[in-house]
């Protein structure tokens, strides 16, 4: 209802009272109205208050939205960045087991770098990674090991280096200087990557960290990993690269240590199972490759042929070159016997001069035959040596499985045996071992065997030559000589048994107990009125190069009691001409405590002017060889005389040996020869004998009579 319709109603009340009874009526129906309007009204207005709370409701949800969509935004771009950080650190994590794996399947420093190079680039999806390792140089410089990426060419136009200077201010030159990690998030931006920056921009690189290798305070190298997007590299990922570069250190030292033990290793084995000086295999390898043949060959019903080789007259090369002419020598034969031979057949140097080869399988004599031709036929092209052709030869001794034996003791003796008749039978040649041979061998073996019982029982004896002042004829010393009289065998020559003692090595306690014997026995004379007399013992060549001869000789002269002034030590030519400076202090020894030195078989060996200079030497003895053709047409006794004079001429004097008939006597009288001794005079004598012979002397001599 209106307010002008209101007006009218109020307006209508106040007409006069002379209404009718309707218009009562009517006032009621109107307050009525009224009344429902008010309430209306009120109605209107509890509904506006409610509106307008409304409204201030909806604004207060709307404002609320709005929070909560800028925090649900702000939530969001958390939970991005969160799922960034988890997919950098998912990626670390698994570029570093991946590498944590190939750390221990790395088999060399370089493929161990290049791996971990492309797993940080493939894995943790970066575009560069690359390992600069510390050089120990006046410019500390930084040298590119291993790097995965294109673009890493750039890396190699520049110089690197941790020194403290322009070329050392970049992020790896800092992070091996200060022992750190350096980060660029920006490297358009940053400062230490001025000198590089321009490259490293042209080739879409915006970030990248330098991790330095420290193992025990010290610094290997630099891991350097770059991204093209900016400010990659979080906190959280940097730790686990750290990590990383941490356990790449340690990897690579360890494989380093393992890298160094592994050649020492195969140091060790190269040298327990190869010839250092020919690169061969050795006696030890050797053996073991032929228990293999051996044992292959009988499973497989096969032959081989075993192939003893020993060098002619090395001797003579080493003497005349040196011992590094002779190892240069051995070396070149050790490559050119290569060359003769299959690919599967072994070369092997025993020691010395001595080689041996394998063939295997051996398809027949005629096969090894051909073989053993090639090698001798090699030898006739001259070994250029220090600008020297040197010739040589070869002797080959052959042993066949299993018709020459079956084992590899057999085997080797068989060669070896074959080997000497080659040499006997002119040199240069080659031999396959015969059932002779095998006669010859087995005769060896029992005289080894007897020989070994007859030291074992005492069997030896020393029997004394006199030796004796050519004019007078007195006796003025004598030669101990050892004798074998077996049950079994009966008398045994010397030149039977002493060789293979030499070669046995029985002849060091031989020597030791001839010395000792021998010593005591001249003692007893000495006591018994024959002071004058002097011992002579010969000395082989394997005693005297022994380093305990010196201390021997010295413990027998103590325990027997005689003067070193009274022994007299035989040697060789070829005993003192090996190693000659050893062999000169080992004379120089004897000399200073007054033992006196003798050259045995003077004129069969190396016989020189300059040699006997040399030597501290009293006395040469003239080898029985040159008596025996000194009338012969062929010179013979110009050579003794020239002997005689050469060792008068250094105040040496002179014996001669094997003198046997009175043409001898007269032409050593004449010659001016010094002392002889030999069958004309005396036999060897026991010890028993040569004392009743002495006495017999004597008293000749005094009744004035000569023998």
């Amino acid at each position: 209802m209106s307010q002008k319709a209101l007006d009218e109603d109020v307006n209508s009340q106040q007409q006069p009272a002379a209404k009718s009874s309707d218009a009562s009526d009517d006032g009621s129906c109107l307050n009525e109205r009224v009344r429902a309007l008010e309430a209306e009204l009120e109605r209107l207005e509890r509904e506006h208050q409610r509106h307008l709370q409304l409204e201030k409701h909806l604004e207060s949800l709307v404002k609320e939205m709005h929070q909560q969509r800028g925090e649900l935004l702000v939530r969001n771009q958390e939970l991005t960045r969160s799922r960034e950080t988890l997919d950098h650190i998912t990626r670390a994590y698994q570029v570093q087991a991946s590498c944590n794996h190939a750390l221990l399947q790395a088999g060399s420093e370089s493929a161990l770098l290049t791996e971990v190079c492309r797993l940080i680039v493939e894995q943790g999806r970066f575009r560069l990674a690359w390992v600069g390792l510390v050089a120990d140089d006046d410019a500390c410089s930084i040298q590119p090991a291993a790097f995965f990426g294109k673009e890493a060419l750039f890396l190699t136009s520049h110089s690197m280096s941790y020194a403290d200077n322009p070329h050392g201010q970049g992020p790896s030159g800092r992070a091996v200087r200060e022992r750190r990690p350096v980060v660029c998030q920006d490297i358009a931006s940053s400062p230490i990557f001025s000198r590089l920056r321009a490259d490293a921009l042209a080739e879409g690189l915006l970030s990248c960290i330098s991790l330095p290798l420290i193992v025990d305070e010290r610094c290997l190298g630099v891991l350097g990993i770059y991204s093209d997007e900016r400010r990659v590299f979080d906190v959280e990922e940097v730790e686990l690269l750290v990590e990383l570069a941490r356990q790449l250190a340690f990897g690579l030292e360890a494989l380093r240590a393992r890298t160094e033990r592994s050649e020492a290793l195969e140091q060790i084995r190269r040298l327990a199972y190869f010839d250092p000086l020919t690169e061969l295999p050795n006696r030890r390898m050797f053996l073991e490759r032929l228990e293999q043949a051996i044992a292959q060959s009988e499973r497989e019903s096969q032959q081989l042929a075993l192939l003893f080789l020993d060098l002619d007259r090395f001797k003579d090369v080493n003497d005349t070159l040196g011992h590094e002419g002779g190892d240069a020598l051995l070396a070149a034969v050790g490559r050119r016997l290569r060359g003769c031979v299959r690919q599967a057949d072994t070369v092997a140097r025993l020691g010395g001069d001595e080689f041996v080869v394998i063939l295997h399988p051996a398809h027949g004599s005629a096969q090894v035959e051909t073989v053993a031709k090639k090698i001798i036929a090699s030898f006739d092209e001259p070994f250029s040596l220090a600008g020297n052709d040197i010739h040589t030869g070869t002797s080959i001794g052959i042993a066949r499985y299993p018709a020459d034996g079956t084992c590899i003791e057999s085997l080797l003796r068989h060669a070896d045996a074959a080997m000497y008749q080659a040499k006997a039978d002119g040199r240069r040649t080659y031999r396959f071992f015969s059932a002779e041979m095998n006669r010859r061998i087995q005769a060896k073996l029992t005289l080894e065997q007897h020989l070994r019982e007859a030291w074992e029982r005492g069997e030896m004896s020393l029997h004394y030559q006199p030796q004796m002042l050519l004019r007078s004829e007195e006796i003025v010393g004598v030669e101990a000589l050892v004798r074998w009289n077996s049950p079994v065998l009966g008398e045994v020559s010397p030149e039977r048994f002493i060789p293979l003692a030499e070669e046995t090595g029985m002849i060091v306690p031989l020597s030791e107990w001839v010395l000792n014997t021998a010593c005591r026995q001249m003692k007893v004379w000495h006591d018994a009125g024959y002071d004058h007399l002097r011992l002579s013992v010969n000395i082989s060549a394997r005693v005297f190069h022994r380093p305990s001869f010196i201390d021997c000789l010295d413990r027998v002269l103590a325990q027997t009691g005689l003067s070193p002034g009274r022994l007299m030590l035989e040697m060789t030519e070829s005993t003192v001409m090996e190693k000659t400076d050893v062999a000169i202090m080992t004379l120089t020894d004897l000399k200073v405590r007054g033992v006196l030195l003798s050259l045995d078989d003077f004129g069969t060996g190396y016989s020189s002017l300059n040699h006997l200079r040399s030597f501290p030497i009293d006395q040469i003895k003239i080898d029985r060889s040159f008596l025996a053709d000194f009338d012969c047409p062929f010179g013979q006794s110009a050579i003794i005389e020239a002997m005689i004079a050469m060792a008068h001429s250094l105040g040496i004097c002179v014996v001669a040996e094997g003198v046997e008939e009175q043409a001898q006597v007269d032409f050593l009288l004449s010659r001016h020869c010094d002392e002889v001794q030999g069958f004309y005079w005396a036999h060897p004598l026991p010890a028993t004998e040569l004392l009743l012979h002495l006495r017999s002397r004597r008293r000749d001599a005094v009744g004035g009579m000569f023998h």
